[in-house]
């Protein structure tokens, strides 16, 4: 899964910096342009191919003895590229920010609790507010995350953004006794 990641990105990069070079050289050699456009329809063809894998890892089911003992939560494959990917863009900017807010996300749940990204760990005990984060698209309102909070420290459940997604709502709705989907 790393490598198609790291494939995509140099794919990306690869792509950018044909169409850099394309638009600065654009006044020399016929050949090279040919060479260029070359490099550039693989680059985009190899992003593709990784586009459309990634949506086949992009999400994995749990099974019911791992929701009876705990499991670890992963990023999304979609997380990580556009993390990695507007990293790049922006020189890092979007890529830090991307990364700050995951701190926030789960990295292990089980029945005694929480273990966020940021390293602090929360029992189910100390929970004091559950809060259903929406947003209207298209006048409709839909949900995008739900906000755990323990004391000062808030913890945020984004289903699209962790790869057991579907499994981390599951066991949420089993754990704190309400119908979290």
């Amino acid at each position: 899964m790393f490598g198609r990641i790291v494939l995509g990105l140099v794919s990306g990069i690869l792509t950018v910096f044909v169409l850099t070079w394309l638009a600065l050289h654009s006044f020399f050699s016929a050949h090279m342009d040919v060479v260029a456009v070359i490099i550039l329809a693989i680059g985009l063809v190899v992003a593709g191919v990784v586009w459309r894998s990634s949506r086949k890892l992009a999400y994995r089911a749990v099974s019911e003895s791992e929701l009876q003992n705990g499991f670890d939560v992963h990023l999304s494959l979609n997380y990580l590229v556009m993390m990695f990917g507007f990293g790049i863009i922006t020189f890092g900017t979007f890529g830090l920010f991307f990364w700050l807010a995951s701190r926030r996300f789960p990295r292990r749940l089980d029945m005694q609790g929480i273990t966020l990204r940021n390293g602090s760990y929360h029992s189910w005990i100390s929970i004091t507010l559950v809060t259903k984060l929406t947003k209207r698209i298209n006048h409709v309102p839909v949900t995008t995350a739900w906000q755990l909070e323990f004391g000062n420290e808030k913890a945020e459940i984004v289903a699209r953004s962790l790869r057991e997604g579907a499994s981390v709502m599951k066991f949420l709705s089993r754990t704190l006794g309400g119908d979290l989907t």
